[in-house]
């Protein structure tokens, strides 16, 4: 039924990869009407600003979510993102909390296809880093785990339209989101927040391509919890290693289902300004390696394990590499399969 309330007011500005001034915006709008309560319906975006407006106001107000895309898990965490420039700035603060999460599977029954693929990827990314994240407790790790392991299989019918996959779809977005809450996130999210300021392209598939190497590259330092995920998931092997490679490349066969991740959809490099950004891991010296490379210059920085275990590795950078930006720091260069 309708909402009985005096007076309503609808902020409808939002837009992908919410700004500064589009919070500012919307705070100002929050600041004259003065509402009893904040409903932000929509997605990551709907919920970032709505987050923002509430942390800038500065008032107490009631606060509710509706989520109608299934991958953000905003609805039930106390971080929002903000662009400036090509800089997303993370914020975390409890007062950003919703009181009220209500998750209706009726309102992701008419999702488009791209977006399911992209938000998937955001369930199974949030899930795998906080099931491996070094704040990790029993409890994170049981909703991690469960979520991995619904939205892997349920993501192709969700696709395909299955009402009842896009529920379990819709669930396991919530509990990562739960999860990652308490546990944190680390070097994909990292990296795909980097990006995405840079290149605009949807935060979930910038997600799918990274996760796969970022396993692989964090591997050695969490190769028995990235094994019992993959155990959890089907992922069987007669060793740790093993099961690991099977994630691994789980995560790559899933993700070539969908259009928006084959080749020539889009690309991660810069051919007017022959910028390449790269990395790679040196086993040896147990060191992360981002390559920088320019039109008149290479640059190429170690960056120590302590930083890519980190929450967020480009809240760091300048320990390593002073003279780049956050973004030029974090970059991934991506191939063909």
């Amino acid at each position: 039924g309708r909402v009985k309330a005096e007076k309503r007011t609808i902020y409808d500005q939002v837009k992908p990869d919410p700004t500064v001034e589009l919070a500012a915006e919307g705070t100002a709008l929050m600041r004259q009407e003065k509402p009893d309560l904040l409903i932000a319906l929509g997605g990551g975006s709907a919920m970032d600003t709505a987050k923002a407006m509430v942390y800038f106001a500065g008032e107490k107000v009631k606060f509710a979510a509706i989520p109608t895309t299934s991958g953000s898990g905003s609805e039930v965490t106390n971080f929002s993102v903000l662009t400036h420039g090509e800089v997303k700035h993370p914020l975390i603060d409890r007062r950003m909390q919703p009181d009220v999460a209500i998750v209706c599977e009726e309102l992701v029954e008419k999702l488009p296809p791209a977006l399911v693929a992209d938000g998937g990827f955001d369930v199974l990314s949030h899930a795998a880093e906080a099931f491996v994240a070094t704040k990790a407790d029993a409890v994170s790790r049981a909703l991690a785990g469960s979520a991995f392991a619904t939205a892997f299989a349920a993501l192709p019918a969700s696709f395909q339209g299955k009402m009842s996959a896009r529920g379990e779809m819709h669930v396991a977005s919530t509990m990562a989101g739960l999860a990652f809450s308490q546990a944190g996130l680390g070097m994909c999210h990292a990296l795909s927040h980097s990006m995405g300021a840079v290149f605009h392209i949807p935060h979930g598939r910038l997600n799918g391509i990274l996760l796969p190497e970022v396993i692989a590259c964090n591997g050695a330092a969490a190769s028995k919890a990235y094994a019992e995920l993959a155990r959890m998931s089907g992922f069987a092997g007669s060793a740790d290693t093993i099961c690991l490679r099977n994630l691994r490349n789980g995560l790559i066969r899933l993700r070539k289902e969908y259009p928006v991740f084959r080749d020539g959809v889009f690309h991660l490099w810069d051919d007017e300004n022959e910028k390449v950004f790269a990395y790679t891991r040196d086993s040896a010296e147990d060191h992360l390696l981002v390559v920088c490379n320019f039109s008149d210059e290479s640059m190429t920085y170690e960056i120590p394990a302590r930083f890519w275990d980190s929450e967020m590795l480009i809240n760091n950078y300048s320990d390593f590499a002073p003279e780049l930006r956050p973004y030029e720091a974090c970059m991934f260069y991506y191939g063909k399969q």
